[in-house]
């Protein structure tokens, strides 16, 4: 029987991007091992068609006051028996739910501040990194992309275009890039900019 593995990233889109690594990482050293990933909604229809996971849940991030939820979660996470959880959401919502899983080998916020304190000063990107150095994982093999393939015909675009997405963290607007940077970028561009966002952008 197959090694279920647990690895958790409930958000946000540019958070679950940086993950790409960390997600072929995992499934490298676990080749055989039966993945599943536990995130939220919004991911899913995204992540279901990457090639690391075997199975996506999306009730990752249930209201507390949902009491029912989050009896729901508990129960499914308990009962999967997973093995080892990989979580890299790394926040207090996400380290709870290591009182759900067992007695699963746990890769999270105190696995990875045993060893190092500062590792809150870390960019994400190290700070995962690392997190998966200690849990023994040292290969870090480029993550495919090529499952992100789809035609864009419709969209009437050039044949190279810079995508521009200006609007990013609109919960933490200390967190985005000025607007008069991103205008001086697409003004600096080689190929024309094209802009996702919504009304306000």
């Amino acid at each position: 029987m197959s090694e279920r593995i647990l690895v958790i990233k409930l958000a946000a889109l540019g958070d679950v991007v940086q993950a790409f690594a960390p997600f072929a990482a995992i499934r490298a050293h676990h080749p055989e091992a039966h993945i599943t990933l536990l995130t939220t909604a919004p991911f899913a229809p995204l992540l279901r068609r990457a090639p690391w996971f075997d199975e996506i849940w999306d009730d990752g991030r249930p209201d507390w006051s949902d009491l029912r939820a989050v009896a729901r979660l508990a129960w499914r996470l308990r009962r999967a028996g997973f093995a080892r959880v990989y979580d890299l959401q790394t926040s207090s919502r996400s380290s709870r739910y290591r009182w759900f899983t067992g007695r699963a080998v746990w890769s999270g916020v105190e696995s990875h501040g045993r060893v190092n304190a500062k590792r809150d000063a870390l960019h994400t990107l190290e700070r995962q990194r690392e997190q998966l150095t200690i849990a023994g994982i040292r290969d870090f093999p480029p993550p495919a992309l090529d499952w992100l393939d789809d035609p864009l015909a419709d969209f009437a675009l050039p044949p190279r275009f810079v995508l521009l997405v200006p609007g990013a963290s609109p919960g933490r607007p200390g967190k985005r890039w000025p607007v008069a940077r991103f205008a001086e970028l697409a003004m600096r561009l080689q190929a024309p900019p094209v802009v996702l966002g919504g009304p306000a952008e």
